[in-house]
């Protein structure tokens, strides 16, 4: 008896591919713009904002501004005084301490002329001068100089000018107060303005051009 081969049935049929899930690329495709920015583009434009807002905050508030130059000191320029054109003229009197200390030049004035005695002789100096100072022109002053033997004999020989002296003030040496000064506009005697004044025991007056009066009492040494 011959044995039958029970003929197989077909095969099951084997299972296909699996059927794949959506693909990354098209959830990108899908996604929003800014979550398919890279986060590296995102810190970067975070850095630029933050960085112009920074500098803008300093332009402001005046940072960058230029520093200012230094204001350069102011410079003073002092003249020189005037200088005599003519040479003063020798004297002819005895030297001594006081007449030595009375002035050649003064300002652009020289020496003319100097003779012994002057208008404080009644008070009886121990000596007094009369000096001439002149351009060589028509530009002079005549300066009356006398030393006495002490402040309160000084004091005595203080003359009169005018009634009415129009100014007055202090005379000093070293920052001390020395003696006083006044001006009048007519001098009893010469009819020039002039200005009278005492260093401790000398007595000195000057007169002529009020103006010319005025520079050579603040030019004088004495």
């Amino acid at each position: 008896m011959s044995e039958h081969t029970t003929p197989e049935g077909p095969e099951p049929a084997t299972e296909g591919p699996a059927t794949a899930g959506p693909s990354h690329a098209d959830d990108a495709s899908r996604a929003p713009w800014w979550r398919r920015v890279p986060v590296w583009a995102w810190v970067a434009g975070a850095a630029v904002v933050l960085g112009g807002g920074a500098l803008g905050v300093l332009a402001a508030s005046g940072t960058f501004d230029p520093e200012p130059l230094p204001t350069p000191p102011a410079e003073t320029i002092t003249l020189a005084p005037p200088s005599p054109t003519v040479e003063p003229v020798e004297r002819g009197i005895e030297p001594t301490a006081f007449s030595a200390a009375l002035p050649d030049t003064v300002l652009d004035l020289a020496l003319a002329e100097m003779t012994e005695g002057g208008i404080f002789d009644d008070a009886d100096p121990l000596e007094s001068y009369t000096l001439v100072l002149s351009d060589g022109g028509s530009r002079s002053v005549t300066v009356y100089a006398a030393q006495f033997q002490d402040v309160e004999a000084t004091a005595a020989g203080w003359p009169e000018l005018v009634a009415d002296e129009v100014e007055q003030g202090e005379v000093t040496a070293d920052g001390t107060v020395v003696g006083e000064w006044v001006f009048a506009e007519v001098h009893s005697e010469t009819g020039e303005p002039a200005i009278l004044w005492r260093n401790s025991t000398a007595l000195l007056l000057v007169t002529g051009e009020e103006q010319l009066v005025r520079d050579v009492f603040r030019a004088f040494p004495l």
